[in-house]
């Protein structure tokens, strides 16, 4: 993989300007709008500057200053502050990212950034803010001891990948999740409402926890879980598995 040009900045930079943005607009008490007005107005602005400069970088630099004045006006900040703050700048960012690849051929940044050492991104909503501070210790717990990184992602479509299968993949390299710990990272996927599951291993961690134990976790672990409605119990339990077979 290239690095970019001495220079220029990545669309990792980028997006993390966003992030900053929003953490700066935590104490604002904005208009609410839902994500689909935003994402209109976002790419209603965007589309004049698309055909007005051929230069890749300045077009995301000006799509950037568009994006957060829109934000800073009519962005979904009103609840950010209740419950786990970073979980939910990071589902709002993802949401809203997803949104505007989906609806906005004009719209620049692919991908959506997570905060820090994110270790579980709650998508769907299925988790309270006590499960999800506990899962991200556990995880924490985890990486500490056998130096492999988790994401637990729940989430409601695969946008853009058909299944689960190369969502869970992609979404592990594009995150680069384990790239820079001794036993890589694993990536953990799963839909209440689309009762799907799915185990990705990185390169490194693929050594440590083969495909036909990941495939024995859900079997055995996940599934039975989840008919039960028990999500939260079901993660710690995958935790657990992982951290007695690496």
């Amino acid at each position: 993989m290239k690095g970019n040009r001495k220079g220029v900045p990545s669309f990792n930079y980028f997006s993390r300007t966003l992030l900053i943005i929003f953490l700066l607009f935590l104490g604002i008490q904005p208009r609410s709008q839902n994500i689909d007005n935003i994402s209109r107005k976002i790419c209603d602005s965007i589309r004049q500057i698309s055909t007005e400069k051929n230069d890749s970088i300045e077009i995301i630099r000006r799509q950037i200053e568009i994006q957060s004045g829109i934000l800073q006006d009519t962005v979904l900040l009103l609840d950010l502050s209740k419950g786990n703050v970073k979980n939910n700048i990071n589902v709002l960012n993802y949401k809203l990212n997803r949104n505007l690849n989906r609806t906005c051929s004009d719209y620049k940044l692919k991908n959506s950034v997570l905060l820090g050492l994110t270790q579980i991104l709650d998508v769907e909503g299925i988790l309270t803010s006590s499960e999800i501070d506990s899962i991200e210790n556990s995880a924490k717990d985890l990486l500490k001891q056998k130096k492999v990184r988790l994401l637990i992602v729940t989430i409601d479509n695969f946008f853009p990948y058909k299944d689960i299968y190369n969502y869970a993949k992609n979404q592990g390299n594009t995150w680069h999740i384990g790239t820079e710990y001794e036993k890589g990272g694993i990536v953990l996927i799963l839909s209440k409402s689309l009762r799907k599951v799915q185990i990705s291993t990185s390169h490194i961690s693929q050594k440590y926890l083969t495909d036909i134990e990941c495939q024995e976790i859900i079997d055995n672990t996940l599934i039975p879980r989840f008919k039960n409605g028990e999500y939260y119990k079901a993660i710690l339990d995958f935790i657990y598995e992982v951290k007695t077979k690496i």
